[in-house]
């Protein structure tokens, strides 16, 4: 775009974006020191020892083994304005996101920002606003606000490009994942077929198809040898009785 307003739409997007970053971090640090919800909330505005707002009224004789963070409360009321102000200044930063890309991307089919993050931002701003309104009218012992604050950490932009490239991520885990399963099956048939009817034991008296009686076995046994460090351990008992089926394992052992 080459209007003047669109660069002073972009500006002024750029300029929140920083005050974003900030404003969700002060959502999180505020759940460490307000109340929880299902404590005694209806003293809105005294700051009280958390001992004596957080009490299981179910359990008295059990009470003292409620055991807090040890950090001050923010009384519910000055936390609810601190997370309202905070919201408003969300608000803005999506409102300014969307009317950047309605008003000067999305005619040339450009997506300058990823509008179902947005989608999901406004409506998590929204859900957070309909639980502070609704909490301060009626102090119920659950919110919804805690879970609404992750979606907008998940929002974040630099998070936003984390998620992207863990997408496009997933396709090449897939085919290494589906590499390695099948290679512990294959080993595992491998492994069952030759060592099922060996019965006898070694030298240290264990038995030599240890790990290898069935196919179940086997395949447990393979997954723990190419996931865990217990790769010597498991084939030791089969290597002690003939030093032949370490040829066995050493091709196995460069496939995992």
């Amino acid at each position: 775009p080459t209007d003047p307003a669109a660069r002073k739409d972009y500006l002024a997007s750029r300029q929140l974006e920083r005050i974003y970053d900030r404003a969700v971090i002060c959502l999180f640090c505020l759940a460490f020191f307000e109340v929880p919800s299902w404590c005694d909330t209806t003293d809105s505005f005294s700051f009280l020892h958390p001992e004596s707002r957080c009490r299981v009224d179910a359990d008295p004789e059990n009470d003292a083994l409620v055991y807090m963070a040890g950090l001050p409360h923010i009384p519910p009321g000055f936390s609810l304005i601190m997370e309202l102000c905070v919201c408003l200044v969300l608000y803005a930063k999506v409102s300014a996101d969307k009317k950047l890309q309605t008003s000067w991307f999305s005619q040339y089919d450009v997506n300058y920002i990823n509008r179902y993050f947005n989608l999901a931002g406004t409506a998590a701003l929204w859900v957070i606003l309909f639980d502070v309104v609704f909490f301060a009218v009626d102090r119920h012992h659950w919110r919804l606000s805690p879970f609404m604050r992750v979606v907008l950490m998940l929002c974040m932009p630099k998070l936003n490009q984390l998620l992207c490239a863990l997408v496009n991520m997933v396709g090449e885990w897939l085919s290494v994942a589906s590499f390695w399963i099948g290679t512990v099956v294959f080993f595992a048939w491998i492994s069952v077929t030759v060592f099922e009817d060996v019965h006898t034991k070694n030298a240290e008296g264990e038995p030599v198809n240890a790990g290898f009686t069935s196919f179940g076995d086997a395949l447990y046994t393979m997954f723990v040898a190419s996931s865990t460090d217990d790769f010597v351990d498991k084939f030791d008992p089969t290597f002690t009785a003939n030093r032949g089926y370490g040829l066995l394992w050493l091709f196995c052992f460069f496939f995992f």
